[in-house]
């Protein structure tokens, strides 16, 4: 049986749902560091760290509104856009400080909602880095997906 999942919590969807629960496995569309409370939904300022944390917390919500917590999530695929996406060996300060930056808005979020830390495994993760975020601001820095297993009470 499929659902699909909505939250305000989480930016408006397009053509497309935030997510959908098939048999408890949640797969979720990419999200951005759009805010959703913010009137025109705009990116988190400050950078990729604070946009990192925002799609993270974007993420949880639907995840909360199909039932699930934080523990539900089991792989998460990050795509950080680059300017030189192609030549990105050329430019490995620029990635590393940007991979740094998502890496303490990573670890953050998850030990923001954890509660106990011997009571986490971390998702699997997927990480790469794009040339461009398709439909998205110009100054969208990152977007990620997940796949969350959302136990039946």
């Amino acid at each position: 049986m499929k659902k699909v999942i909505f939250t305000t919590k989480a930016p408006t969807p397009g053509y497309y749902s935030q997510g959908v629960l098939v048999n408890g496995t949640l797969y979720l569309a990419g999200q951005t560091g759009n805010v959703p409370w913010i009137k025109g939904e705009p990116v988190a300022l400050g950078g990729i760290g604070p946009q990192t944390a925002q799609a993270l917390e974007n993420i949880l919500a639907v995840v909360e509104e199909a039932g699930g917590t934080v523990n539900s999530i089991v792989d998460m695929r990050v795509q950080v856009k680059s300017s030189d996406a192609p030549e990105l060996w050329r430019n490995r300060l620029e990635n590393e400080d940007s991979k740094k930056a998502i890496e303490k808005a990573y670890k953050g979020f998850f030990e923001k909602h954890v509660l106990k830390a011997s009571e986490f495994d971390p998702p699997a993760r997927t990480f790469s880095w794009v040339s461009e975020i398709p439909l998205a601001e110009e100054n969208t820095l990152v977007e990620m997906t997940a796949i969350a297993v959302i136990e039946e009470k």
